[in-house]
């Protein structure tokens, strides 16, 4: 009986153990994806903002050729 209680004791610590190891990877591995995350959104913003401008400028350009081309 006692070495039951022993091999039980042993178990709950083992589990108790196991379960801070995946509580601390989970929570590593969220905040890793969060900064991915977080680097992708501001990588994809970066260029957004570089195509609008792109887009922008070609409009400028669009205008500035049709007013040369029709004397305006």
């Amino acid at each position: 009986m006692r070495h039951q209680l022993e091999l039980s004791t042993q178990l709950l610590a083992d589990l108790q153990r196991e379960t801070e190891q995946f509580q601390a990877n989970k929570a590593r591995l969220l905040e890793e994806a969060k900064e991915r995350a977080n680097t992708l959104i501001e990588q994809s913003q970066d260029d957004a903002d570089k195509i609008l401008s792109e887009i922008r400028e070609l409009q400028l350009r669009s205008k500035q050729s049709t007013v040369k081309e029709h004397g305006y």
